[in-house]
């Protein structure tokens, strides 16, 4: 993108415009207190098609935050209301903006242009994000909170998403998916076994030394710690 021609210096970019809304707090806890706003953040579809196209146009950039802010409203008893911002992300609560009914086609659309993103190397390997492959969401058609409906199945087995996400994302995005113990589920963020997981990072470059700091090592059982993070 031209404009972004003039920042080519720019290392860290917070695209903060893929999630935005409003949600009202109560006044002191008291009952019937709450703003009358709809809680459900929103999610762009603009953001998601033109965010990863416009990241591209960074050379040196080293790290991205997908999200946006929400605004927190607080009625008071003498001022009517106070409000503050808070980050957001993606979560399976959202909404579209506009374009398709269902929330999870928008974010998957980001997720489809990172993957084409990596696999052309027009955005470098070692890019750290932040917003994306949480447990609270979903990418892939197999565990969308419409189409799974809470029910232990597998819709498409040979999912090219998550695989490819497995492959070509950056291993800091993609050890803590592989850290996720369990099998396919909402809570692994998947529909990839852990097993699966494992062997497609194995055969990544520097994926063995990125499983050995995870206590995975070659021929040996795995044995996985805890992890408290996302």
């Amino acid at each position: 993108m031209p404009a972004a021609r003039r920042f080519r210096n720019v290392t860290g970019i917070n695209v903060l415009c893929l999630v935005n809304g409003a949600i009202g707090r109560p006044l002191f806890g008291l009952p019937g207190s709450w703003r009358d706003i709809d809680r459900r953040p929103t999610v762009s579809m603009d953001a998601a098609t033109m965010a990863v196209p416009f990241l591209c146009s960074f050379e040196k950039l080293e790290r991205v935050c997908f999200g946006g802010l929400i605004k927190m409203i607080r009625p008071q008893p003498i001022d009517g209301e106070s409000h503050y911002f808070e980050r957001i992300w993606y979560n399976h609560l959202c909404k579209p903006e506009e374009g398709p009914e269902d929330h999870s086609v928008v974010f998957k659309t980001l997720l489809n242009s990172l993957l084409g993103a990596f696999q052309s190397r027009a955005i470098g390997p070692n890019l750290e994000m932040e917003g994306v492959l949480r447990r609270s969401q979903f990418p892939c058609s197999n565990w969308t909170y419409r189409m799974r409906r809470f029910q232990d199945q597998v819709i498409d087995p040979e999912c090219c998403l998550c695989r490819g996400v497995m492959e070509y994302f950056p291993l800091s995005a993609t050890i803590p998916v592989v850290e996720r113990e369990g099998p396919p589920s909402l809570h692994t963020g998947t529909c990839l076994e852990q097993e699966v997981r494992i062997d497609i990072t194995r055969r990544r470059s520097g994926g063995i030394a990125a499983l050995e700091k995870i206590g995975i090592r070659r021929n040996k059982p795995r044995r996985i710690r805890k992890n408290k993070g996302v």
